[in-house]
């Protein structure tokens, strides 16, 4: 990665950033993985705290009830 390209860490990122004519499409991992697990209801979705980047919130409000978020303690 060049010295002026920005680090990327979001879909949305990604797409500001893409050259002119470039397919790009928004959270693909958590669009993707809604449709699966509307025709799948044993799949679940697991995060440590980081929905927002791993596209997961998508998954998160089709399925609020297969969706679990994990955090450490503020002690550790």
């Amino acid at each position: 990665m060049s010295q002026s390209q920005p680090r990327l860490k979001t879909s949305a990122m990604i797409a500001s950033i893409a050259d002119e004519g470039q397919a790009t499409v928004p959270a693909p991992f958590g669009v993707a993985l809604s449709k699966l697990a509307a025709q799948r209801p044993e799949i679940v979705g697991m995060t440590a705290d980081l929905s927002k980047y791993t596209d997961l919130h998508i998954f998160a409000q089709a399925f609020p009830d297969r969706f679990s978020r994990w955090a450490w303690p503020n002690s550790c």
